[in-house]
């Protein structure tokens, strides 16, 4: 009888620990489950609101294809009975997408910046050669009117005439380049001011000479 006690005895905690081991290999596989569940949410939910962000059509396309992998992979996990590799497949696919849009991202965003600084220091350059051209159309115009001879006067409306239609001539030449490059990368308007800057430094350059063959002339 002892021997059949002790043998029922350790045939009960054999199984008792088999079942023990069983409870904590089910236990451990649950908790593996509900952390991968828990990191997919979190990825799935940060690649959709990123690709929200975006706004483009390709962060929308991207949206689209993932929503898709995500109901595929859903659908083997319902048929397979197998969580975490599906959902291992659906977070390494999201951080493809993620990483791919937020390079691409990175790259508009760079371009447009540099885009944006040329754009900047084209119309900075057009600004100062304006006013350089103003200063010494000015300073011309004054330098006539102090003389006050019949020449000087001559000169000053001969000058009025010609800077207007220096004006017509060139807004004429630079909206035939700005339409020329309508499709260029910094867009037509930029070459517009391109143009408009090299002309009014090209016309400085003759009024100070202009000033200075009359201060040549009159100052006599």
């Amino acid at each position: 009888m002892l021997f059949i006690f002790n043998t029922c005895k350790a045939q009960s905690d054999t199984n008792d620990n088999q079942l023990k081991n069983t409870i904590e290999v089910r236990a451990d596989i649950a908790k593996k489950l509900s952390e991968s569940k828990s990191k997919l949410e979190k990825i799935y939910k940060e690649t959709v609101e990123f690709l929200d962000s975006i706004g483009s059509s390709d962060a929308q396309n991207y949206k689209t294809y993932l929503i898709i992998i995500a109901k595929l992979l859903c659908g083997i996990r319902r048929i397979t009975q197998m969580h975490t590799y599906p959902n291992l497949i659906l977070i390494i696919s999201m951080l493809f997408i993620f990483n791919t849009c937020k390079a691409q991202s990175d790259t508009n965003d760079n371009q447009l910046k540099n885009t944006i600084e040329v754009r900047a220091d084209i119309a900075k350059k057009l600004s100062e050669s304006k006013s350089k051209l103003e200063k010494i159309y000015k300073e011309t115009v004054e330098f006539l009117d102090s003389i006050g001879s019949s020449d000087a006067q001559n000169y000053k409306t001969y000058l009025i005439q010609s800077q207007n239609g220096w004006k017509n001539y060139c807004e004429g030449k630079c909206r035939i380049t700005e339409y020329k490059s309508r499709d260029a990368a910094q867009g037509g308007f930029a070459f517009y001011n391109i143009c408009m800057t090299e002309l009014n430094e090209k016309r400085t350059m003759e009024l100070k000479n202009l000033l200075m063959e009359w201060k040549s002339e009159l100052d006599n």
